[in-house]
């Protein structure tokens, strides 16, 4: 009886473990910018906003980030929608974002043709290389 309980003891730990949080983590792609991922299919770009002990971040790309690229003085982030109804992504539309590190300016979200557009202009449009930071 005393194995038994015990056992039991011990996959309700495990259990606890396994739960909310788990899933949870903070990915640094500059000194100010990261990716914190938040759930299973949830993860956000934010800038931190002050350089005290605390983390405080303002958000700067929604629900759901699923790749990020630096280049030169810019983020690229690729987002899709996450549907909080259907608990699930829309992989259907990807939507891109721009961050410039130097003046923080944020353009987004973009559709594949104007952000195309915007790398061919700045002349980089095949020097960006996608990461999917294990975020998902």
């Amino acid at each position: 009886m005393k194995k038994v309980i015990s056992i039991l003891f011990l996959l309700i730990l495990l259990t606890g473990c396994i739960g909310p949080g788990l899933s949870d983590s903070e990915h640094k792609i500059t000194e100010k910018y990261w990716l914190i991922k938040n759930g299973r299919n949830k993860s956000i770009l934010v800038k931190k906003v002050n350089s005290s002990e605390f983390k405080e971040f303002e958000i700067l790309v929604p629900d759901t980030v699923i790749s990020t690229a630096v280049h030169n003085d810019c983020i690229f982030a690729k987002q899709q929608n996450y549907s909080l109804e259907e608990h699930k992504l829309d992989k259907f539309r990807n939507y891109y974002w721009i961050i410039s590190i130097s003046s923080e300016h944020v353009v987004g979200p973009l559709s594949l043709k104007k952000f195309t557009y915007i790398l061919n202009d700045l002349e980089i449009g095949s020097e960006v290389k996608w990461v999917n930071n294990n975020m998902l």
